[in-house]
C-alpha cells in the first residue's frame, strides 16, 4: 500500500572570504534508538510552539505573496528548526532578528523545542513513520566552533563531516547529495552540482531533513476514481479525481470549505481548503483564515468530497526575499557566522525545493530547502448532502495536533 511520505531538508552553503569527520549518532530514525516519547512541553516551550503557528502561516503567506503564479509547497516546520539550528551561528543581530521571527527572543527555548520536535513528534503516532535529520558538511581547513559543535549535538544531533569542499567539489557535491538521497528515500536525487558547489566556494553546508510517512485513516477506493475537469488559474485541464461519499470533518465559513483528512490515529493531519468560487487564491491565502485554522471546530459530516490526484513536481523556491519580509536581517550581506574559531565572513542565499503527491491510499513529498551564502434545514426537512469539488485552486496544510507544528503547507494552483 502506498503511504504518504513527505521529506523536508534544509541546506546551508557557507561561503568563505578568506579536519577530519566528527560524526554523531544519525537521528534519521528515533524509533531505533528510543521507545515511545512523552510529548510534553515545559511552559515556555509551549508559549513558543504556539508562537511558532503564527510563523508557519506568514512563512506561507510571505512565499506566496512573493510567486505569486503557480504551484507552490513549502515546509514551515522545517525552516523553524532549520532557522533555529542557524541561529545559533549568528551574530547578535541577525540572531535576535530570527528569534523574533520565530516569536520567541530566547535561543535556549528555540533549541530546546527544536529538541522536543526531533525526539518526540516521530513517536506520536506509531502507526505512521517520520523521523528528523541534520548534519553539517565543512570545509576541511577550518576548525568547528567548539560551542557551535556541542549545541548541534546536543539539541539538534548533527552529523558532522570535513571535506574539501573548495577543490574536491565533484566528490563533495556527490557525498551531500547522496546523503540527502538516503534521507529521502531516493525521492530528491540532487540538491546541489558540482559547478554550484565550486561557485558558492563553500565553508560548509548545514541540512535538515524531515521524513514523514503514513497513510489515510480514511483512504479512497481506487475505483471511484474518475477523469474531471480541473479548473486551474491558467487552463482547464482533464485529472484523475478521486471521491468518497461519506463521513469527513467538515468546515464551512463565509468564504472557504474545509476537510480534514487524518493519517494514523489522527496525531497528523492534512486540511484541503477550498476557497468559494471566484475567490483569488492568492488573496485568501494572504487574507489571514489559514491562522486560525487549528482552533476551528469540525463537524463530524457526511459528504459529497472530490480530491485531485496529484503530484507536485520539484521548483526552487528563492527564500532571501521572504525571510527579509519577515523581518530577518538580510542574508545577503556579508558577515561573520560563529560556525568556525576562523574568520569567516560570508553571505547568504536561500533555496527550496519540494514535491509532493496526493493518492487513494495518502501522499508522497519530498522537499529540499538550501542556503548558499555566497560569499443546518427546515424542521422535518432533509437537508442537502454538502458538496466538497476541490476542482480549482486550493490550500493544502499538513499540521501535527499537539504542537499545530506545519510539516507543509501547499498552494495548487495548476494540475
Amino acid at each position: 500500500m502506498k503511504k504518504l511520505i513527505a521529506y523536508v531538508s534544509f541546506l546551508a552553503l557557507f561561503a568563505t572570504s578568506c579536519t577530519s569527520d566528527e560524526p554523531v549518532p544519525s537521528p534519521d530514525s528515533v524509533e531505533e534508538t528510543e521507545a515511545t516519547v512523552s510529548f510534553e512541553l515545559t511552559e515556555a516551550e509551549s508559549r513558543m510552539a504556539t508562537a511558532t503557528q503564527k510563523f508557519n502561516i506568514e512563512f506561507f503567506q510571505t512565499v506566496c505573496a512573493q510567486n505569486n503564479e503557480g504551484n507552490i509547497c513549502t515546509s514551515p516546520l522545517s525552516a523553524s528548526i532549520h532557522l533555529s539550528m542557524f541561529a545559533n551561528s549568528c551574530d547578535e543581530p541577525t540572531r535576535q532578528s530570527i528569534t523574533k521571527a520565530l516569536g520567541c527572543n530566547d535561543i535556549d527555548v528555540l533549541n530546546s523545542l527544536a529538541k522536543k520536535y526531533l525526539t518526540a513528534l516521530p513517536s506520536v503516532d506509531s502507526t505512521a513513520s517520520m523521523a528528523l535529520a541534520n548534519s553539517f558538511w565543512y570545509h576541511q581547513p577550518y576548525t568547528l566552533n567548539p560551542d557551535f559543535s556541542a549545541k548541534l549535538d546536543k539539541y539538534y544531533g548533527g552529523e558532522k563531516f570535513a571535506r574539501d569542499l573548495q577543490n574536491d567539489c565533484k566528490a563533495t557535491s556527490d557525498e551531500i547529495n547522496c546523503w540527502v538521497k538516503d534521507k529521502t528515500k531516493n525521492l530528491i536525487e540532487e540538491i546541489i552540482t558540482e559547478a554550484e558547489l565550486q561557485q558558492a566556494k563553500a565553508a560548509g553546508v548545514l541540512i535538515n531533513a524531515l521524513f514523514f510517512k503514513g497513510a489515510w485513516a480514511n483512504p479512497f477506493k481506487k475505483e471511484n476514481t474518475s477523469k474531471q475537469d480541473f479548473h486551474g488559474s491558467k487552463n482547464i485541464s482533464s485529472i484523475d479525481m478521486m471521491y468518497n461519499n461519506g463521513m469527513q470533518h467538515y468546515l464551512i465559513e463565509d468564504n472557504y470549505q474545509a476537510v480534514k483528512l487524518e493519517f494514523g490515529n489522527g496525531s497528523f493531519s492534512a486540511f484541503v481548503v477550498l476557497p468559494d468560487e471566484g475567490t483569488n487564491i492568492n488573496d485568501f491565502i494572504a487574507s489571514g483564515e489559514l491562522a486560525s485554522l487549528n482552533g476551528k471546530s469540525f463537524r463530524d459530516k457526511g459528504i459529497k468530497f472530490h480530491l485531485p490526484k496529484f503530484k507536485l513536481r520539484p521548483e526552487k523556491l528563492g527564500l532571501n526575499e521572504a525571510y527579509k519580509a519577515l523581518g530577518i536581517e538580510d542574508l545577503s550581506n556579508a558577515r561573520n557566522y560563529a560556525l568556525f574559531t576562523e574568520q569567516v565572513n560570508s553571505a547568504v542565499k536561500i533555496c527550496q525545493m519540494s514535491t509532493i503527491e496526493f493518492n487513494e491510499e495518502g501522499a508522497e513529498g519530498a522537499a529540499v530547502s538550501w542556503n548558499v551564502y555566497p560569499t443546518v434545514g427546515e424542521p422535518g426537512i432533509e437537508p442537502p448532502i454538502p458538496e466538497v469539488n476541490v476542482n480549482r485552486p486550493f490550500v493544502i496544510l499538513i499540521n501535527e495536533k499537539t504542537t499545530g507544528a506545519c510539516l507543509f503547507a501547499a498552494r495548487i494552483t495548476d494540475l
